[in-house]
């Protein structure tokens, strides 16, 4: 309560110059300067890709000018991506389903911890199959690509060999 009444009083008698002149501008008093938004928030580097729920996703146009694709190698790595992207469906699919049987069943008072074990092994056999397809994925685009865009390409689909424990 003290607080509420204390600051606005405070405020009253700062002298109004004080409130002219903003941290880190070089105006004179009673002026005010304008940064741009670039100065006042950094601009954020994008990544090429990144891996959602074990699938890659990945802005292609940002590849193409990246590693300075062909429209060629550009038309390859679509139709690479969107058969990976079907078989990475249906792999997930199964695998939600699975989850969903799991969570029912360990949920169950009477459940079956051979039938839980059994169900949880297929869960991660469906889990190193997205991985595996997304190795599969990066090599297959590797194939296509010049000895100078590989480098660059490495660098930025790295992150697809860590294993997350």
């Amino acid at each position: 309560m003290v607080f509420k009444i204390v600051v606005p009083l405070l405020l009253l008698f700062l002298p109004f110059e004080s409130f002219a002149q903003l941290p880190g501008s070089e105006t004179t008093p009673n002026t005010i300067q304008t940064k741009s938004v670039e100065e006042i928030i950094p601009v954020i580097i994008q990544p090429v890709a990144i891996i959602k729920e074990g699938v890659i996703v990945y802005d292609s146009e940002q590849l193409k000018l990246k590693l300075n694709l062909t429209k060629r190698q550009d038309k390859k790595i679509q139709k690479y991506y969107i058969s990976y992207i079907k078989d990475q469906l249906k792999v997930k699919q199964k695998l939600v389903s699975l989850s969903y049987k799991f969570k029912r069943i360990s949920l169950d008072k009477n459940f079956d911890e051979f039938e839980n074990e059994l169900l949880l092994d297929k869960i991660f056999k469906l889990k190193s199959e997205l991985f595996l397809n997304n190795v599969i994925f990066v090599s297959k685009v590797k194939e296509k690509m010049k000895k100078s865009q590989i480098k660059e390409f490495n660098n930025s689909f790295d992150f697809v060999f860590d294993i997350k424990l």
